[in-house]
């Protein structure tokens, strides 16, 4: 049985792939692992960042002796496992990602970061805080948005490029909601194009959460591509 490690987005955890879980348990050992400050993970005070990403994916292959795997990354977990499979891609079979942001800069970055001030959003979105409160603990979620703002804030200097793109020679699937707001068609298409086994693929009827994905059709997408 093939082993798959889904990797949760920035402000998620692994419990937002257990409707997904239950489509392909049966076919696959999935593993998602949460990263550092997030869900199980909570309430460590590293200072969030890609790298450290990578390092608490590598620690989770060595710690469950994981000698290959594919990786299905959602949002900010497809840009872990694209750097990942660029620094270790002995260690991956190949890559699924969902809602990816692969064109980062300053402007993009600080236009999110705004967005990710705890205050603002209790007034806002409060029901997005009480989500956050149950994925991360009440005492957590703060420190978790002030950490994911500035490491979204540093990928707007040090962000992959179209060298390393180039460079990540396993096969690799870009998926995109044809809604998405936040990932544009243009710049995932730009991606599929720079790494050398790529290719691109829209689902219809789909923005950037998670929850407006239809699972049995991505867990279709998922059997295609991993087999």
């Amino acid at each position: 049985m093939k082993t798959l490690i889904f990797l949760h987005g920035a402000l998620g955890s692994s419990q937002q792939f257990e409707a997904l879980k239950q489509q392909l348990k049966s076919e696959y050992n999935i593993l998602t692992p949460d990263f550092s400050g997030h869900g199980s993970n909570a309430g460590n005070d590293t200072p969030f960042s890609i790298e450290l990403f990578v390092e608490d994916l590598l620690k989770y292959f060595r710690k469950n002796n994981i000698e290959k795997a594919g990786i299905f990354g959602y949002s900010m977990g497809g840009y872990v496992a694209l750097n990942f499979a660029l620094l270790y891609p002995k260690k991956v079979q190949s890559v699924f990602t969902l809602a990816t942001k692969l064109n980062w800069n300053v402007t993009f970055a600080e236009k999110e970061v705004k967005m990710l001030d705890p205050m603002k959003m209790k007034d806002k979105i409060p029901a997005f805080v009480t989500h956050l409160k149950n994925l991360h603990g009440s005492d957590h979620w703060i420190e978790l948005v002030n950490n994911t703002a500035k490491m979204i804030s540093e990928l707007g200097f040090d962000h992959l490029t179209t060298i390393d793109f180039q460079a990540i020679s396993i096969p690799v699937r870009l998926a995109l909601g044809d809604k998405d707001v936040m990932v544009s068609a243009a710049e995932t298409l730009e991606v599929s194009h720079a790494i050398p086994n790529a290719d691109m693929l829209t689902l219809s009827n789909t923005s950037h959460p998670f929850e407006s994905v239809n699972t049995l059709n991505l867990a279709n997408e998922i059997k295609t591509f991993f087999n």
